[in-house]
């Protein structure tokens, strides 16, 4: 993954643009489990001073991820934004969100990881597709595990005779 390495040692002072596209060979590498493959359009900006370099990141695109209820492929927009500082220093210490401290023997950093998680960051805890969007063979297998009634030929709910007569117990 060297074309994600950004020499920061050889950068003048000043303001750099890097742009990149995340796509599925690069969720690949990054043996993503979560993320299946996408196409993402990156940037990062980096400001270097005397002392420090100002990281900006900033992706946009859909990624590739797996339902949570179905179990089907589906896209997921992302838009998100990432702020760090990085310094050289006597070893990696990644302890804090907003300093990176990398050893003074390496000349750059690769940013790959960095752009990966910040697209991972801005994905929601859960992926599920919109209302009846969802495989309808799996959906089906769901509600008959789940204990819901399936629907009868005029679409209201079948009540299991069963249960209705444990209802009245409920009610008294």
């Amino acid at each position: 993954m060297k074309e994600y390495e950004l020499q920061l040692k050889s950068l003048p002072k000043g303001e750099h643009v890097f742009s990149y596209h995340l796509d599925d060979k690069f969720f690949a590498a990054m043996e993503s489990t979560d993320i299946k493959g996408g196409s993402i359009d990156a940037e990062v900006v980096v400001v270097a001073t005397a002392d420090a370099y100002e990281l900006m990141f900033s992706v946009v695109g859909e990624v590739t991820v797996e339902c949570d209820r179905c179990l089907d492929d589906m896209s997921c927009p992302v838009d998100a934004e990432y702020h760090t500082f990085v310094r050289f220093g006597s070893e990696y210490d990644d302890s804090t969100d907003d300093l990176l401290i990398i050893p003074e023997s390496d000349n750059g950093l690769d940013v790959s990881r960095l752009l990966y998680d910040t697209v991972a960051l801005a994905l929601p805890l859960q992926h599920v597709h919109d209302e009846g969007e969802c495989n309808e063979e799996m959906s089906e297998i769901l509600r008959r595990h789940s204990g819901e009634k399936p629907a009868d030929s005029d679409g209201d709910a079948m009540v299991d005779p069963r249960w209705e007569a444990l209802k009245k117990f409920k009610n008294n």
